[in-house]
C-alpha cells in the first residue's frame, strides 16, 4: 500500500515510483486536440485577440506537444517545456520572461508544487483534478484520479487558492470549465479545476 502524508489541505504520496510518462501520452492523443482548442477558447474570454497575438507562452508539462503546435498559430511564440519529448531547457524555462505559462493536469505530478512559481511567468492558466477533502487519503481509494506514483499530489480548490495567494498571486478566473469535455467520475462533483493566476 503506498503511503501518504498531510500537506495543508493536499494528500502527497510519500513512495512514489518513477512513472513512465512517455508511454502515458501516447494513450491520450485522441483528446489531445479537443482539450488544447478548448483551453485556448477559454483564454480568448479573458485575453483579446490583439494581447494573444502579442504574448510569449510557455506550456509547462506539454506531453505530446498539441497545445503549443495550436497556440503557435494564436500566439506571437508558443514553446513547451516536459520531461519526455521535444522541449526547450530548463535553462530557458526557468531564465526568461513568459507573459503566460500554461501547465494543464501536470502539478499533481510533480515532486515540488511551489515550483511552478519560480517560473518568471505574468499569467498562468492552471489546470489540475479536483481531489474531494477527505481525513484520510484511504476515504480516496475508488476515486478515479487516486493514481498511485503517477498523480503525487491529490489537490483541492480551497487549498491551492490558498497556496497561489501565498505566492503573491490572485486568481482572475477560476471554475470547472473542462468538465463539459472530460468524462465525470461522479456527475454531482466537480472533476477538473482550472485557474487563471496573475502575478500580483
Amino acid at each position: 500500500m503506498a503511503e501518504f502524508e498531510k500537506v495543508g489541505s493536499f494528500w502527497r504520496q510519500t513512495d512514489a515510483k518513477p512513472f513512465d510518462y512517455g508511454s502515458k501520452y501516447k494513450q491520450n492523443l485522441a483528446h489531445a486536440n479537443e482539450n488544447s482548442m478548448f483551453r485556448l477558447g477559454i483564454l480568448s474570454t479573458y485575453f483579446n485577440t490583439n494581447d494573444m497575438e502579442k504574448m510569449k507562452v510557455v506550456d509547462f508539462g506539454c506531453g505530446t506537444g498539441d497545445f503549443v503546435r495550436n497556440g503557435s498559430k494564436v500566439f506571437q511564440e508558443c514553446v513547451g517545456y516536459d520531461v519526455t519529448g521535444p522541449s526547450i531547457t530548463k535553462e530557458r524555462l526557468l531564465t526568461e520572461k513568459w507573459d503566460l505559462m500554461t501547465a494543464f493536469d501536470v502539478i499533481e505530478h510533480l515532486e515540488d508544487i511551489n515550483f511552478i512559481f519560480d517560473i518568471n511567468w505574468n499569467y498562468c492558466y492552471l489546470s489540475f483534478p479536483e481531489t474531494p477533502q477527505v481525513n484520510d487519503w484511504k476515504e480516496l481509494i475508488g476515486w478515479r484520479h487516486l493514481k498511485f506514483n503517477e498523480h503525487i499530489w491529490n489537490l483541492n480548490s480551497s487549498g491551492m487558492k490558498n497556496l497561489i495567494e501565498d505566492h503573491n498571486c490572485k486568481v482572475e478566473v477560476m471554475g470547472n470549465f473542462e468538465d463539459c469535455i472530460r468524462k465525470r467520475w461522479n456527475p454531482l462533483l466537480p472533476n477538473i479545476t482550472s485557474f487563471l493566476i496573475k502575478r500580483i
